[in-house]
């Protein structure tokens, strides 16, 4: 879908823009998870000040110098919004519902400093048209007819059109967070936070539908990743399997080699809507090291 589409080059956007700044501290991604809604199904974080030790972060550096848009859009918030990207940028956070193909439901949380009122002084300015809408007595802004902008405590708020005021409510605690979400929480806790990236997915039914004949008529539920890009960009997946015969049926591929493996995990990680766009923005880089399943 055409809003999905630019759904998806604001993440890669704000990815590249994220991953091109080194920040004085940043956080784990654990706090934004108060304020995504309980269905959320995919969550993508990123801790910002570790990346900015790496030889990846050097990459993508100079290629962002040669990005004159970027650079002009960096400066600008600066100049304008007094928002300095190298210094008040601490976490990115991306949330997406299961059915984000059909329903472009997805929470976009950046931590760190900021004036919200200079920051709306600068949509103002640079934006084509922008509506205020105040729900639960919290402003929000709708930039271009398109994306809807909330500052929710220390979180910047990005999403779709129509979707702030739910997410509002998860943020005033009058809707539950996906910490209500037992089977999410559950997958969370087996998923190593403490690295560059991490990511946890609940697999939507059609995908797991998708690799049930790789499995012998088994599936997985869920994919847990970590990416440690200080210690030679080890990475760890993790397949949660929905019964004893389908985590074997991981563990025959595994002993296959770890091409099937990666296998594996790219047809879950390439079957999602948007993630490929990150993930295609990293892949030189990626090379899964570690490779385990979990049972039941």
């Amino acid at each position: 879908k055409k809003s999905a589409s630019r759904l998806a080059g604001g993440i890669a956007l704000a990815l590249a823009l994220l991953l091109a700044t080194p920040t004085a501290s940043a956080g784990n991604g654990k706090n934004a998870l108060a304020n995504l809604p309980k269905d959320t199904a995919m969550v993508f974080a990123m801790n910002v000040d570790r990346v900015k030790k790496s030889p990846l972060f050097q990459d993508v550096v100079q290629l962002a110098k040669k990005n004159p848009d970027l650079a002009k859009g960096m400066d600008l918030l600066k100049a304008e919004a007094a928002f300095d990207v190298t210094r008040d940028v601490q976490t990115f956070v991306v949330g997406l519902a299961a059915d984000f193909d059909k329903s472009d439901k997805g929470v976009f949380l950046m931590e760190g400093k900021f004036n919200a009122k200079k920051f709306v002084a600068f949509a103002k300015k640079n934006a084509k048209s922008i509506n205020i809408g105040k729900h639960r007595a919290v402003d929000y802004y709708t930039i271009d007819g398109e994306a809807e902008v909330a500052f929710l405590g220390k979180f910047i708020a990005l999403c779709p059109k129509g979707m702030m005021p739910s997410v509002i409510d998860v943020y005033k605690g009058k809707a539950a967070s996906i910490t209500k979400n037992r089977l999410f929480m559950s997958k969370f806790a087996d998923t190593n936070i403490s690295k560059d990236f991490w990511a946890v997915f609940l697999l939507p039914a059609e995908i797991k539908k998708q690799m049930s004949p790789q499995l012998g008529g088994n599936s997985i539920d869920a994919m847990m990743a970590a990416v440690d890009v200080q210690k030679g960009l080890a990475t760890d997946i993790r397949l949660a399997a929905s019964s004893v015969a389908g985590a074997q049926a991981i563990v025959n591929m595994v002993k296959m080699g770890i091409g099937a493996a990666i296998g594996v995990a790219a047809v879950v990680v390439s079957a999602l809507t948007v993630l490929p766009i990150m993930i295609g923005a990293l892949s030189k880089w990626l090379r899964p090291s570690k490779a385990e399943h979990v049972r039941p």
